[in-house]
């Protein structure tokens, strides 16, 4: 997730002029978390809210106080097309375009195995 979002925002980062997109990467991998798990409770500042509003009340948050929201939206962007072509794209259209090569699975040892649980 991290190299495909490093290789979009690097990509948006070159056309919007931007030469440090942390922020934007904190954001998109914020925006990923909430949409895979949307109903989880957070809170911020002593306000609990489900996950789904999160990266958006980060935002409010960001214009509240006066900072530019430009990278949080750079973010939001990589993160939503991230989610929907690891996500979305794969059940409604039967394609898996962010797939692992296979020389990369085999590289690093093969796909991981589940954890089974011993006693003891």
């Amino acid at each position: 997730m991290l190299c495909i979002g490093a290789a979009l925002l690097t990509v948006m980062g070159f056309f919007a002029s931007q030469p440090f997109l942390g922020q934007a990467l904190s954001f998109m991998v914020l925006y990923v978390w909430s949409r895979k798990n949307p109903d989880a409770m957070t809170s911020i500042f002593g306000f609990q809210m489900q996950a789904f509003y999160l990266p958006w009340a980060l935002i409010a948050l960001n214009v509240l106080i006066g900072n530019p929201i430009f990278m949080s939206i750079l973010g939001v962007v990589a993160g939503h097309i991230y989610y929907f072509l690891h996500y979305i794209a794969p059940e409604s259209m039967g394609i898996d375009p962010i797939k692992t090569p296979l020389f990369l699975i085999e590289w690093f040892g093969g796909r991981p195995q589940p954890v089974r649980g011993g006693g003891g």
